[in-house]
């Protein structure tokens, strides 16, 4: 009952319903601690503190963010450790774009942690939002330097949206 309940409130967040969404998130997140139920801790929290910050409550899913990467060292369930760090990145970035070197350090941790685990999808989108900010930074040429080598691995064929924006970005960087 407590998944279905977060997962029903994922459900309606991503048609739309932000306030219901989010409301009947954190009601199963709650219901989820309450049965001792960590299983998916990681995924579960980082959706929630997503849907904060989408709420305009930036600091509430940052601090969410930081809370679930000390809980994944204390726990050992590193299986999502990458995309929080990337997500604590992409965050950091939207509160404070003039002074990026937190979120900087964010997502090259998610690029390092993403390239340990080989988890090529991770270290992707974590090499997207580092480029990304390069492109803001003004260093785009810094942009082929953090995507090429992570784009090596994937298969011109694949079709992921990641992909397809790396390739782009490369292509207007040059």
């Amino acid at each position: 009952m407590a998944a279905g309940t977060y997962l029903n409130g994922l459900a309606k967040w991503r048609a739309g319903d932000r306030v219901g969404g989010l409301t009947e998130m954190r009601r199963g997140w709650t219901l989820l601690h309450e049965n001792d139920c960590y299983l998916c801790e990681p995924f579960w929290g980082m959706q929630v503190a997503l849907a904060n910050a989408a709420a305009g409550q930036l600091d509430t899913g940052l601090e969410i963010l930081r809370e679930l990467i000390v809980w994944t060292e204390q726990s050992g369930q590193h299986w999502l450790d990458a995309e929080l760090h990337r997500c604590q990145g992409e965050l950091l970035l939207r509160r404070d774009p003039p002074n990026a070197s937190e979120a900087e350090e964010a997502f090259n941790r998610a690029v390092e942690i993403a390239r340990g685990q080989q988890t090529k999808t991770f270290e992707l989108r974590s090499a997207l939002g580092l480029a990304r900010l390069h492109i803001k930074d003004g260093r785009a040429a810094a942009v082929s330097e953090v995507l090429a080598p992570v784009l090596v691995d994937f298969d011109t064929g694949q079709d992921l949206p990641e992909i397809e924006e790396a390739e782009k970005l490369l292509r207007h960087r040059h």
